[in-house]
């Protein structure tokens, strides 16, 4: 009986692998697909149970990309690394393609702040951010 049940979630988990979105590799060709607006959560970094609600708006078609990110930062965070709690936005200007076929926003100096999204599916973003010491990830969906 166990040998059955370990195989149906075997199966079961290959099949939601299966379903996830492939990683597409964004390009000058498909980069205007990104613009609108798309909504999900941050995980911050070591606090994993720490997530928030957030949206990111990519403001334009064109490289670079202008982009606006909304996220609520939840007080643990923000005291742990001096940040404001509550829900915030910063904007940048300079999206750019990487060789990775990823979109790279970063602080003029990118050791500082930098956030990082690659395109899963048609309408599903994982991202990644660095900023002021605090890595963490998050997953969006396309409104």
């Amino acid at each position: 009986m166990r040998k059955i049940i370990c195989l149906a979630v075997v199966v079961l988990m290959i099949g939601l692998v299966g379903c996830a979105g492939k990683k597409v590799a964004i390009t000058q060709g498909n980069v205007a697909s990104l613009k609108g607006t798309w909504v999900g959560t941050l995980a911050f970094g070591e606090f994993d149970a720490q997530t928030g609600p957030a949206t990111l708006e990519i403001l334009n078609d064109t490289l670079p990309l202008r982009g606006k990110l909304t996220a609520t930062i939840p007080q643990i965070v923000a005291s742990v690394f001096g940040a404001q709690a509550g829900t915030q936005s910063v904007e940048n200007n300079n999206g750019k393609l990487t060789n990775r076929g990823t979109i790279v926003w970063a602080s003029e100096d990118a050791s500082k702040a930098s956030f990082e999204i690659t395109l899963h599916g048609e309408k599903n973003l994982n991202a990644f951010f660095f900023f002021k010491g605090m890595r963490g990830d998050g997953n969006f969906t396309k409104k």
